[in-house]
């Protein structure tokens, strides 16, 4: 396993500027010195991980890159193999996530607020699920991030399970993919 350093160049195009590690993978905050802008790459920790883990890591990169943009939702580009594992490139958002807003916001305008991200969630998980993406089953404050100018984009769909992809995303999935749910 490769883990990438705060500093490191990557393919000569990205410089590492952070890295975070969750449960079941990292997320590094690279610098795309072609695109002149932070990008976020998620990818999973154990190469040995069985088969089912790397399939599904695939499924939900290939899912996530074919939605069509929305404000609520973090866009994924593009993704890249390195080190014998998949690295899904996305939208980088600077302004934390919910559990920090929530920790940190008082006073009038935290209902006025709170109702408006409550708003934005609902926007975005309802595009996601127009696109044949069940429901988010892991959704928590910290799979909600906010941009810089403080709106909500639901990301991570990991454990989301897959339910219409053939009717339901623009340009369908492969018949044979077997994307659905319980797959």
């Amino acid at each position: 396993m490769s883990k990438w350093l705060v500093g490191e160049q990557i393919a000569e195009r990205w410089e590492v500027q952070q890295v975070l590690e969750g449960g079941c993978g990292f997320v590094y905050v690279v610098f795309d010195h072609a695109f002149r802008r932070p990008l976020a790459v998620k990818t999973f920790k154990n190469v040995t991980t069985a088969a089912i883990d790397h399939t599904a890591f695939l499924r939900e990169a290939t899912a996530w890159i074919r939605f069509d943009h929305h404000p609520n939702v973090v866009q994924a580009f593009f993704l890249l193999h390195f080190s014998e594992r998949p690295h899904l490139f996305l939208e980088y958002e600077s302004g934390g996530n919910l559990r920090q807003w929530m920790n940190s916001v008082s006073g009038k305008n935290r209902l006025h607020e709170g109702l408006r991200l409550a708003v934005e969630l609902c926007d975005g998980l309802s595009h996601i699920h127009a696109r044949g993406i069940a429901p988010h089953r892991d959704l928590k404050p910290e799979n909600c991030l906010l941009s810089s100018a403080g709106h909500l984009k639901v990301t991570d769909f990991g454990l989301a399970s897959f339910q219409r992809p053939e009717s339901s995303l623009a340009g369908g999935f492969p018949d044979s993919s077997g994307w659905h749910a319980g797959a």
